[in-house]
């Protein structure tokens, strides 16, 4: 076929002359789309021929290739320069610890007072939605919930930073320990990080729907549906002392922690409130204080 009867597409398509690996893509889609084509080197650069009542076709294409292509995904919304895993194992030595301290002779009196029991969380008690996150009931309710909530702020710091991770992860947790005094019958005892863990996990979801949001039907459902399996999976142990409304609350209080973070708080900027080392600070400063009055106040 003469070059009369075939048109250069490629001054339409690039601004600089593509490189080897770009143009075997570009040829790919040529090819998926069964567009005829001839590519030619010459002094001038590239050509990419293709018959004239193609054109339109092959440019459509390639243009929607290449915009594709130069799509840059978000940077992950990190607020601050503490991106190390460090905070994340002192996190896991304090469970540790304070498990240790717990589980030694007389320790039962800070169960007493730190585990969330829902008729003193309804007459007041507050903080132990809070403190009841650093109590477990044995090393394996402890290395369970260090391993699976591991996980998930490893995975929730990556996206918002250590200090602000651990803080949403607590804010989670201390909702869904409040929401579960709320729903279960009185004398309802709970304890654990795992409300937490299980929050960090719905604040992954609700980031996704946010990060993932040209479908908000697929970007609301498949969330939901990965967590609830993950719920299942994770959350509803037959140990009967498996406390799955917290783990559900946990979770669904998380779900919107996320989404609303994402919306209004992830535009990096330099006013302290919003580092990680303000937020890992706070969030420390909060579980000391709601021992301390505990310990002050009805010790």
């Amino acid at each position: 076929m003469s070059e009369t009867a075939l048109s250069d597409i490629a001054p339409f398509l690039f601004e600089t002359p593509p490189d080897s690996s770009s143009l075997r893509q570009l040829e790919l889609v040529l090819q998926a789309k069964r567009i005829p084509y001839r590519i030619a080197f010459d002094e001038e650069g590239v050509h990419v021929w293709v018959p004239l009542a193609w054109v339109e076709m092959a440019k459509q294409e390639l243009k929607g290739f290449l915009e594709e292509k130069n799509i840059v995904s978000p940077d992950p919304p990190a607020l601050g320069e503490h991106q190390g895993r460090q905070p994340l194992l002192v996190v896991m030595a304090v469970l540790m610890g304070v498990h240790v301290l717990v589980h030694l002779p007389g320790g039962a009196f800070f169960i007493r007072l730190g585990a969330a029991k829902n008729e003193e969380i309804l007459a007041g008690a507050l903080w132990q939605t809070i403190t009841a996150l650093t109590l477990h009931a044995d090393v394996q309710h402890l290395f369970g919930n260090l391993l699976f909530g591991g996980v998930m702020l490893y995975w929730l710091t990556r996206m918002v930073g250590n200090g602000m991770g651990i803080f949403l992860a607590v804010l989670s947790g201390a909702f869904g320990n409040g929401i579960n005094a709320l729903v279960q019958p009185l004398g309802h005892t709970s304890l654990g990080a795992s409300t937490a863990v299980f929050g960090a996990l719905g604040i992954l979801m609700g980031l996704r729907v946010q990060v993932h949001n040209e479908n908000r039907v697929r970007s609301l459902g498949i969330p939901f549906l990965i967590g609830m399996v993950m719920l299942g999976l994770f959350g509803a142990g037959s140990d009967p002392r498996t406390d799955i409304g917290a783990h559900l609350f946990g979770f669904l209080t998380g779900m919107p922690i996320g989404f609303i973070w994402w919306t209004f708080w992830q535009k990096e900027n330099n006013t302290i409130w919003k580092k990680n080392a303000f937020w890992g600070f706070f969030v420390s400063s909060l579980v000391l204080f709601c021992w301390a009055w505990a310990w002050f106040f009805y010790g």
